[in-house]
């Protein structure tokens, strides 16, 4: 169940004052450039930055220039009301497969890059509460 909000663990970073609803019991790691959360197993990720690249289309671009990393298939689904072009994602490394979401939401000048993944092994355990995690993306609450 998705319940633990990352609004105050991503207001400390520098340019991520947004908000993202994470599993209960995840791991939150600040990074220098990204706020990430690893399930109890280490066998899923949700993680958070800010793209380098201008534009939804250039950020997704310079994403999938990793090597072994490809788009399964994209589209585009706003996400509370802003831009986001989705991609179910596969990806392979020397640890093996994941399968999961690379997500770019533009936003007030910015495009954010969140991506969930989980090991391919157990993708389908994973696959709604990261998608739910994704779409919980959104601005700071009004003060």
């Amino acid at each position: 169940m998705l319940s633990v909000l990352l609004a105050v663990l991503l207001a400390a970073q520098p340019g991520l004052d947004r908000s993202l609803n994470i599993p209960r019991h995840w791991n939150v790691v600040h990074e220098e450039k990204a706020v990430s959360a690893t399930s109890p197993d280490a066998d899923a990720l949700l993680q958070i930055s800010i793209a380098e690249a201008p534009g939804l289309d250039a950020a997704a671009t310079a994403f999938f220039s990793t090597e072994g990393m490809k788009a399964e298939r994209s589209w585009r689904s706003p996400i509370h009301g802003r831009i986001a072009l989705w991609h179910r994602i596969r990806a392979r490394d020397g640890g093996g497969e994941v399968r999961g979401f690379a997500v770019f939401v533009a936003d007030r000048g910015r495009v954010f890059q969140i991506v969930a993944v989980a090991d391919a092994a157990v993708f389908r355990k994973y696959e709604e509460i990261l998608k739910a995690a994704v779409e919980s993306f959104s601005p700071p609450p009004a003060k």
